[in-house]
């Protein structure tokens, strides 16, 4: 039977989502101001976001979100909006059931990639990028939380101190499942140099993951000699056809001490933080 529509009034609220052993802040959103439907005959609604952050970094400012209430879902209509100067699509709905189902999407059109900061002082590039994520999950039960996210690129490249290096395409698919998040596959693939790899973090903050550099035996060992210069020959793995060799990187340990070998059978170092 039809019943008059039940709100939840904001006026300049806020919501915080911190780590619970650090305290760190995790997710920020500031200044929320609307009404939100949630029960009762269908509505829809408006919702005003003064900023969203993230990790401490802002991501987005001055949003205005569309809402629609079903019940039981109140849907986020798909919002366009800018995060540092590249386009997002986002979208979602929550239930009210036990729980709080969730489920959001994600999309990255595809659009061209500026430079973008590496480890070893390294900088990355694409003539375009494009990605879709979504999660789900129930929202006050973390251990449910799924998610799933795919990229791929169009003539990715990267540039470590004078050199660039450009690929034909990349890849990534990365999925949280379980309390761990694993980059599954990884890649980046050229006709000179070709770069592989997968990584997994679980929740109590423990860490591995491989990465394996293919290139003619002498561009692999020029390209490691460079990154890393105190390791005086690098340990390359032998390949099906000579023309081909392999550097290969294994990362383990924890988010606060994390150690990395050197090749198949090269040293391993303390990475500290």
């Amino acid at each position: 039977p039809s019943q008059p529509t039940g709100w939840l009034h904001l006026k300049n609220a806020s919501l915080t989502v911190v780590h619970a052993g650090s305290k760190r802040t995790l997710i920020e959103i500031s200044k929320i101001d609307g009404s939100l439907p949630i029960a009762g005959d269908p509505a829809q609604a408006a919702l005003k976001i003064d900023s969203v952050s993230a990790f401490g970094n802002e991501l987005a400012h001055n949003l205005a979100a569309q809402l629609d209430w079903t019940y039981p879902l109140l849907s986020l209509k798909p919002l366009e909006t800018e995060i540092g100067g590249y386009k997002f699509v986002i979208a979602g709905r929550i239930a009210s059931f036990s729980g709080l189902p969730i489920q959001i999407d994600a999309g990255f059109p595809r659009q061209a990639l500026a430079a973008v900061r590496l480890p070893f002082d390294g900088r990355a590039t694409a003539e375009s990028l494009a990605a879709t994520a979504r999660f789900r999950g129930l929202l006050l039960a973390p251990g449910t939380w799924q998610g799933d996210l795919v990229a791929e690129s169009v003539s990715p490249s990267i540039r470590v101190g004078s050199r660039e290096t450009k690929f034909d395409r990349g890849s990534a698919v990365t999925v949280l499942r379980g309390g761990a998040i694993s980059c599954v596959d990884a890649r980046l693939i050229g006709d000179e140099l070709s770069l592989l790899g997968n990584a997994t973090l679980l929740a109590d903050g423990r860490a591995a993951g491989a990465a394996r550099l293919v290139a003619a035996p002498e561009s692999a060992t020029a390209i490691i000699s460079r990154i890393f210069p105190r390791l005086a020959t690098p340990s390359l793995t032998p390949l099906a056809t000579p023309q081909r060799a392999a550097f290969d990187l294994e990362a383990f340990g924890n988010l606060s001490q994390l150690f990395l070998r050197l090749g198949k059978d090269g040293p391993i170092v303390n990475l500290k933080h």
